[in-house]
């Protein structure tokens, strides 16, 4: 049985390990998030390149999120990590949740395309819409689940489904915080643009990124960090 999400107190952890972590947040956001959105704002658009791209910002998001996720529950449970070891402990430890970040990846792709064949269609639209949405809340702490419980993609997804479903207003609550912080600010910098790098606006689009990604990939391991029904495990390092 998962345990009562506090709202508020999570919002206060996720500002804690942002700024108690920012040194190994900013830097694996700046290689694995930042890198692959410059290369794609400089490669003209439709450009061959811009495939590989994509995939390599898939494979960065997801072991950005493995690795913040455990950054984040090495912190809650007392154990912070300066940067070397938050990295190199970080990579023994993420195969598992790496893996379930790329089946949740898979999934949200695959929605996405869903809907955008159905744009003409507003019930397939709305479907696919909605399930990304229901799926985001329901499996939100599955990658910090799968690296605790040292288990399967599909098992931590099950498991992430039984642990949220108490909880699951509680955590549209929070996600939707996290929206209000974050979606306005993007609105007003607006993206990078088609064809080329924008003005200097790009700095600011690309800091804000970072900023963005670093808060939402520390939401997965504080939430589970409060569901769960014991402290996450120690994770076995090979140092």
């Amino acid at each position: 049985m998962s345990r009562r999400l506090d709202v508020a107190l999570a919002a206060r952890q996720v500002g804690e390990v942002v700024t108690g972590d920012s040194t190994p947040i900013v830097a694996l956001g700046a290689a694995l998030v930042l890198l692959p959105a410059l290369a794609s704002a400089v490669v003209p658009h439709g450009h061959s390149i811009g495939t590989v791209l994509a995939v390599l910002s898939g494979l960065g998001a997801a072991l950005f999120v493995t690795l913040v996720s455990f950054g984040t529950m090495e912190r809650l449970a007392g154990r912070p990590l300066e940067l070397r070891r938050y990295v190199r402990r970080g990579i023994v430890a993420s195969p598992p949740g790496f893996s379930t970040a790329l089946l949740l990846g898979t999934g949200g792709v695959a929605l996405a395309i869903v809907r955008l064949i159905g744009g003409g269609n507003g019930l397939v639209a709305g479907l696919a819409g909605g399930t990304m949405a229901a799926g985001l809340i329901a499996l939100l702490p599955a990658v910090p689940l799968a690296l605790s419980e040292r288990c399967s993609p599909f098992r931590a997804v099950r498991a992430s489904y039984a642990l949220t479903r108490p909880a699951f207003g509680r955590i549209a609550m929070l996600l939707a915080g996290a929206a209000v912080g974050v979606v306005p600010a993007g609105l007003m910098i607006g993206g990078p643009g088609d064809g080329g790098l924008p003005s200097g606006r790009l700095w600011l689009w690309l800091l804000f990124e970072l900023l963005a990604a670093g808060v939402l990939a520390t939401l997965p391991g504080v939430v589970h960090a409060q569901l769960a029904p014991h402290r996450p495990r120690p994770m076995i390092y090979r140092e």
